[in-house]
Order: structure tokens, then C-alpha cells, then sequence
């Protein structure tokens, strides 16, 4: 339902901008899976669709306006996957319900217990200290070592040709 959702999503702001692509019909299936994997097993398939629709279309956003961002970042991992799994998780603290997984679940900040969008925010914080040190911790050594960035020469000739 996520996929479907996220598809329908980002085909529907691609032909009201004019223009339909196969890579965002392609994308768009991704950031709903992406949105809805940290409230699996925690939330009616309704909320389900709210979580897809609404991450797809901020992920859709962000993608437009990401030449304003200045990293370098070839196939959209870090906005994909890293701002539609941050949304998703934040999403997860209001939505969930304890009658949807009795054994391990609980209400979020829609069905009374808001107590858990703070326990969200602190496993999303935790969660990007941790990316960012592990991913620290590869990178520094490895360019100290060989270098991780291309000449600047070889960027404006294209990778294809060099």
C-alpha cells in the first residue's frame, strides 16, 4: 500500500508540473516503502497511506530544490533514504495504536500517549550521530589515504570518458 501510495503520489505532482518520469514512477514507489518501514506492525493501513503520501511529497520537494544543497550526493541516497526515513520516523510517533500489535505495541501522540514522538525524536537523533561517526570513520581514513573525490578535470570531462 506504501509503494502504491508513494507511486501514485509522485506521478500526480509530475503531471500537474507538466512532465511524468520513469525515474520518479521509479523513486516514488521507494520513499513510501522507505516512509512506512519504522511504523510496520504499528499502525492501521489508513495511516499507512497518510505516512507514504505526505514523505513522498516532502522528499519530491527536496529533490526539486537540492542544487541549493551543497553535497555531493550522484543517486539521492541522503534525501531518499535518509530525509524519507527521518520523516517516516517521526511520523511513527503519532500514528501508532496498541490495539493494531498487542503484543509489542503502543498508542502514539494521536491516541494519547505523546510521550512516544519524544522517544521517536531521540531514536532519529541517535540514529544520525551514529551514521554520521561510523560514516566519519570510514571516510577521513580513506581519504587520507587515496583521496575519495575525482580530479576536477575528470568531473567536467565525465565519468564515461575518463
Amino acid at each position: 500500500a506504501a509503494a502504491a501510495t508513494g507511486l501514485v503520489t509522485w506521478v500526480v505532482i509530475d503531471a500537474i508540473r507538466g512532465h511524468v518520469s520513469i525515474s520518479g514512477s521509479c523513486i516514488g514507489p521507494i520513499v513510501g516503502l522507505v516512509a512506512v518501514t519504522p511504523a510496520c506492525g504499528f499502525v492501521q493501513p489508513g495511516w499507512t497511506l497518510l505516512i507514504a503520501s505526505i514523505t513522498t511529497v516532502v522528499v519530491y520537494f527536496l529533490l526539486l530544490n537540492k542544487h541549493h544543497m551543497h553535497f555531493d550526493d550522484t543517486l539521492d541516497v541522503a534525501i531518499v533514504h535518509g530525509c524519507g526515513g527521518i520523516l517516516g520516523a517521526f511520523l511513527t510517533g503519532l500514528f501508532p495504536e496498541k490495539s493494531v500489535n498487542l503484543k509489542d505495541g503502543v498508542d502514539g501522540a494521536f491516541y494519547g500517549r505523546p510521550i512516544q514522538l519524544w522517544y521517536q525524536i531521540a531514536g532519529i537523533l541517535t540514529a544520525i550521530g551514529f551514521a554520521a561517526a561510523c560514516t566519519a570513520g570510514i571516510l577521513f581514513p580513506l581519504d587520507w589515504i587515496m583521496g575519495i573525490r575525482l580530479a576536477k578535470e575528470d568531473e567536467l570531462d565525465g565519468l564515461d570518458l575518463t
